[in-house]
């Protein structure tokens, strides 16, 4: 190295921009691994979250049928729990994606839901 003036400030240049470049480099890997990590972590949750909340409707879906089967005092064939977590899993991911349930689902839904309106409310003296 020279002790002429131009030939320093070109070579400390060289080695701060060096240096700078090598900083923003690192710090882009860095974020990028960061925002990978994150998006994997939300997905894991809502995975997580979407299967805690199969298993409370399918629980519940249980709970109801051993009422009604109780209340009128018959035998109500329930479906396996582990089918039941895995239709309202199925379902709740759907509704989660699109906003809405699937075509048979929807059409169940109808088909039962103008059974109920032909037959009319439940007497409660019968």
């Amino acid at each position: 190295m020279k002790l002429d003036g131009g030939n320093i400030v070109t070579e400390l240049e060289l080695i701060l921009t060096s240096a700078g470049i090598g900083a923003i480099c690192a710090s882009l890997v860095t974020t990028a691994g960061t925002l990978i990590g994150q998006r994997f972590e939300r997905e894991g949750r809502k995975r997580e979250l979407l299967l805690s909340k199969s298993v409370e409707i399918a629980l519940d879906q249980r709970a109801m049928y051993e009422r009604l089967s109780k209340d009128r005092k018959m035998e109500i064939l329930m479906p396996p729990d582990l089918d039941s977590i895995t239709e309202a899993y199925r379902e709740l991911d759907r509704i989660f994606h699109t906003g809405d349930v699937f075509p048979e689902t929807r059409a169940r839904m109808d088909s039962e839901r103008d059974q109920m309106l032909e037959q009319g409310p439940p007497s409660v003296y019968s």
